[in-house]
């Protein structure tokens, strides 16, 4: 197969060019206008929305199943000496550290920049 016909099949190519095209889509679809305007939006929307809830649907399952296989391995681990007990210790206290900095980097950070209280509400506001 030629080199250009193989990188035009490459699946990477495809997934590349159709969020290009997506984009392209989007950008005439406001520039001109969709026929239907909201209702269409509302449509599109409601299919992302349902793809979004695929990927958590499948995705929190395969992270909370690889955090107990995680804990099961290290308490093993933990049986099988005092080197593996002084890297979990390690991993606890690395842990608790990096909670006890962004905690305060974030305070010090909202010091810095503090969130208007009419901003907050609207983002509230907002939220659903």
């Amino acid at each position: 197969m030629p080199k250009t016909r193989r990188f035009l099949t490459s699946l990477s190519v495809q997934v590349l060019s159709a969020l290009a095209l997506g984009l392209v889509v989007g950008m005439a679809a406001q520039r001109w206008g969709l026929p239907g305007g909201s209702e269409t939006a509302d449509f599109i929307q409601s299919i992302g929305q349902l793809w979004l809830n695929a990927l958590r649907m499948t995705i929190i399952p395969l992270v909370f199943s690889l955090l107990v296989t995680g804990v099961a391995s290290i308490a093993d681990a933990a049986k099988a000496g005092r080197m593996a007990m002084k890297a979990v210790a390690w991993f606890a206290v690395l842990i608790a550290f990096s909670v006890c900095y962004s905690v305060a980097v974030s305070y010090g950070l909202l010091s810095l920049w503090p969130v208007d209280a009419a901003g907050a509400k609207l983002l509230l506001a907002a939220a659903p």
